[in-house]
């Protein structure tokens, strides 16, 4: 009775053409290897594929096993149920893979050496990054700039100088631009724009607008991921390409 029954509400779950969701790739996990003390919230960019178009990314699965300071990652997406959807093969537009970048979090982890496993088109992989101890009883050990948001184009090629539009609002005059640090892992950029108290006894408690183009130079073919740390252990990420130059292979230009 009951695998009658079990078989009768499969039955009716697949003719109401509910979405359904099923796990999708994850090719590339980016995480700055060092940087975090354990003051942070820890953020990880993953990017991947998607089938068609008929998949949209859904939730996150992550388990963390503590002993081992390990987490898996499994993307999961969602599946359409429309009747373009369920036609195969699918027409020509639907049929096209998609791409997705997804930002997670792990939260504020303690003082340790951790490792992100997740699920690829050639199997499992791992990307690593440490957590330090903080050195100061604050949360950030520099005065970050307050930065709310920040722009950089998706793709560009190797010819062009990669410049990123940093933006936010200052809460008063008391504080000031002081520098900005840049550091390179490889595939990603870390930007630490820094602010500086100004040294007067008296200064307006005003707000005024942060904005900053800041360049990161001339970058080789590939994707990257640029993060951008900001006030109270806070940071923005963004992923964008870098082509490789066609102007030989064209002819002299696009």
């Amino acid at each position: 009775m009951k695998k009658i029954l079990f078989f009768a509400v499969t039955m009716i779950a697949l003719n109401s053409g509910a979405d359904h969701t099923v796990e999708t790739l994850v090719e590339k996990v980016f995480v700055p290897p060092t940087g975090f003390d354990s003051n942070d919230n820890v953020l990880v960019m993953l990017d991947g594929t998607l089938a068609n178009q008929c998949q949209q990314v859904s939730d996150t699965d992550v388990r963390f096993d503590s002993e081992n300071k390990v987490f898996y990652v499994r993307q999961m997406a969602r599946v359409r149920s429309t009747k373009e959807c369920h036609r195969s093969p699918l027409p020509r537009h639907l049929g096209l893979p998609g791409y997705f970048s997804k930002e997670i979090s792990f939260g504020v982890l303690s003082p340790g050496e951790y490792r992100v496993e997740f699920r690829g088109s050639s199997g499992w992989s791992s990307r690593s990054f440490v957590v330090s101890e903080t050195q100061t009883e604050s949360t950030d050990d520099e005065i970050y700039a307050p930065v709310s948001n920040f722009f950089v184009p998706e793709m560009m090629d190797e010819t062009e100088s990669v410049q990123i539009v940093l933006t936010g609002v200052i809460g008063s005059r008391c504080l000031d631009w002081k520098s900005v640090e840049i550091e390179r892992f490889n595939d990603i950029i870390v930007v630490k724009p820094k602010m500086q108290i100004v040294s007067t006894k008296f200064c307006s408690i005003t707000p005024w607008p942060l904005e900053k183009i800041i360049s990161l130079g001339k970058l080789k073919a590939g994707r990257y991921m640029v993060h951008v740390r900001s006030m109270n252990g806070q940071g923005l990420s963004r992923m964008f390409s870098i082509l490789p130059d066609v102007t030989d292979v064209r002819g002299g230009g696009y």
